[in-house]
């Protein structure tokens, strides 16, 4: 935690990069109820429902992403704790293993019927 603009918001030194982003908010563990999330990719403004004068800048948060693959693939290994301590260290082994064969580009395509919408799609080119 980084400052505490006033009793009921938090600013961390944790963005979208580390909370996940996407398909659900991630879970705060022991702030109280938290009503509204905003992050850049590196930092997080908290609302909460109700004024907490306990927490200080300085003090740690732990946030379970909301959307893990989106933060997985950014980080080099994955720490298994329990109880405070770290009890296993997983390396990321497909981090950065997404390699194109010869001959394949990546591009996008427009999506049929929505104006505006494009997919990426893997193009195979044979020559």
């Amino acid at each position: 935690m980084t400052s505490r603009p006033d009793p009921a918001r938090i600013i961390c030194d944790a963005g979208f990069k580390t909370t996940g982003r996407g398909f659900a908010d991630p879970e705060v563990i022991d702030c109280g109820d938290v009503t509204s999330f905003s992050f850049s990719a590196e930092h997080g403004r908290l609302t909460l429902s109700q004024e907490n004068r306990s927490l200080r800048p300085g003090d740690q948060i732990q946030f379970v992403p909301g959307y893990s693959d989106a933060t997985v693939f950014l980080h080099d290994h994955l720490y298994g704790v329990r109880d405070g301590r770290v009890e296993a260290v997983w390396p990321v082994v497909g981090r950065g293993k997404l390699q194109y064969p010869t001959g394949c580009r990546v591009g996008v395509l427009p999506v049929s019927g929505f104006e505006g919408a494009y997919q990426l799609s893997s193009v195979l080119v044979i020559t």
